[in-house]
């Protein structure tokens, strides 16, 4: 896979949010709120509220965990592996 360096039209980030999560949740508690787990991380489908056609709504405002956010790193990847994912669902290819 390509090293990313560029996010402009990705929006990923801003559709799951990941939590690095050390514990065990039992599996009908993860199902009933649509968490998945990936390694060390809880992920949840949210998408920011903010996000207006695929962009930010408040970027030249937006919080510090937004611009903060490591592009190509680990999380980056994840969310986008997440998002590919879950547009595979909503157009009923792949899935569990």
């Amino acid at each position: 896979m390509d090293k990313i360096t560029n996010c402009e039209g990705c929006s990923a980030c801003c559709q799951v949010m990941l939590i690095r999560f050390s514990g065990v949740l039992p599996e009908d508690y993860k199902k009933a709120r649509g968490i998945r787990t990936i390694g060390p991380f809880m992920a949840l489908s949210a998408p920011c509220p903010q996000l207006k056609d695929g962009k930010c709504g408040i970027y030249p405002t937006r919080p510090r965990m937004c611009g903060a956010f490591p592009i190509g790193g680990l999380d980056c990847v994840l969310c986008r592996k997440l998002g590919e994912e879950e547009a595979g669902k909503k157009k009923g290819v792949g899935g569990e």
